[in-house]
Formats: C-alpha cells, structure tokens, sequence
C-alpha cells in the first residue's frame, strides 16, 4: 500500500506510584516481555514503564507547548538514562520542570477553596505551587 502512513506503537505498561524503574528492573522487563514475545514487531518501540505522575508529567509537558509524549519517548531511547524512569528522564536528562495540567490543577484549586473556606482562611494564604 503505497503512500500509507507509517504508524509506530509505544507501549506504557502503567504501574503503581513506587515501582522501582530503574537501570536493572526496566531491562528486565522488556527482556521478559520479548522472551514471550510480546510487543516485539518491528512498528513497536521499546516498553516503557510509567505511573501516574509520570503521565501527568508527560500530559504537562504536551499541554504546555512542551514535547508530546511521542517525542519524549523517541527522546529517551536514545538518551542517557534510556533504561531509568521516565521521571528521571525528563527531570535530570532534559532538565524539564512539567507543572500540572490543566484538568487536574482545577481540581487542586477547588480543593483548597473547599479548605480554605472551611478553615476561614483567605484563599490566598494557602496557595501552593
């Protein structure tokens, strides 16, 4: 099929806050994965293992004019902490900062307007970054 675009899968095995991705645990994984041969074609990327708060990152960065995850994945393949978190990558590697994204920092907001109110603190007192 001539002309077809070229369509390359990234696969993100989601885990809990506090699994321990690193040098000799995300190796691991991908090892075993291909040795079951899972996610192993040659339109599919390299397995990467994220929480949460990784994604939020990830979706921080995108919303904020920053990387797509896409790129940040290509990124990290090819970087010196390819086989670290995702955490470590964009924090240490790319020296990136990722704030909140939008849909959750409303959340925050109305969260600590429940509080402050409650408490009858002025709003303002209570911001945190």
């Amino acid at each position: 099929m001539a002309g077809a675009p070229h369509r390359r899968y990234y696969p993100l095995l989601v885990v809990t806050e506090g699994f321990p991705v690193s040098p000799f645990t995300l190796p691991l994984v991908r090892d075993r994965a291909r040795g079951k041969d899972l996610l192993t074609g040659p339109d599919v990327a390299q397995l990467e293992i994220v929480d949460l708060v990784e994604l939020e990152m990830l979706e921080g960065l995108a919303e904020h004019g920053g990387s797509s995850i896409v790129e940040i994945l290509r990124a990290k393949r090819h970087g010196n902490l390819a086989d670290s978190s995702v955490r470590d990558f964009i924090l240490l590697e790319l020296q990136l900062q990722p704030v909140r994204p939008a849909r959750l920092d409303s959340l925050w907001t109305s969260i600590f307007d429940i509080i402050a109110d409650t408490l009858g603190v002025p709003r303002h007192q209570m911001d945190v970054e």
